[in-house]
């Protein structure tokens, strides 16, 4: 026996199939989605916080190697200490931080390069102090320079450390 409405039931299961697929098709892109995409979020969010960490680490060695020049640059002028030798450390520590910025790929390399150039100049300001004659009138003048450059210093490392929260806060939104 063949039913009478062969093509309608034909038309309907061959509906009901395409319908059937279509929203089976959405709920399985829907599922992968789900899944995919916080996957590919985290991983974005990884990478920042990998750089954020490294740049935090660069910081930190950069400031810990800049405290030991300064505290050759604090003791060069002290009496019975050889000038000249206390100089070339000095440089050298410097030329080290200038090689290790110029290596890395820190954001903010124009800031360590004027902390840099800034105490290059308080090593030759220190210099000119030891060279000098009048050395009463000259010392005045050469500590209020060394207080605008700590000054200059200081804005330099308020400004990074402002710099490096607006770019955290920026990363956690």
């Amino acid at each position: 026996m063949i039913p009478q409405n062969a093509p309608e039931r034909k038309k309907a299961f061959a509906r009901f199939m395409i319908l059937y697929l279509i929203t089976t098709g959405i709920i399985v892109v829907a599922v992968y989605f789900g899944i995919q995409v916080p996957f590919q979020q985290n991983q974005k969010l990884q990478e920042q916080l990998a750089n954020i960490e490294k740049e935090r680490d660069f910081g930190r060695t950069f400031f810990a190697r800049l405290g030991e020049a300064k505290s050759l640059l604090d003791s060069v002028n002290k009496p019975g200490v050889q000038a000249e030798l206390v100089d070339g450390q000095i440089d050298s520590r410097l030329q080290q931080l200038t090689a290790i910025v110029e290596k890395d790929s820190v954001s903010e390399k124009r800031l360590y390069q004027e902390i840099i150039k800034t105490y290059f100049e308080i090593k030759d300001d220190k210099k000119r102090i030891r060279a000098s004659g009048d050395k009463d009138a000259q010392a005045a003048e050469f500590e209020n320079q060394l207080a605008q450059w700590k000054a200059k210093y200081d804005d330099c490392k308020n400004t990074y450390t402002q710099l490096l929260t607006q770019y955290n806060m920026s990363v956690k939104r």
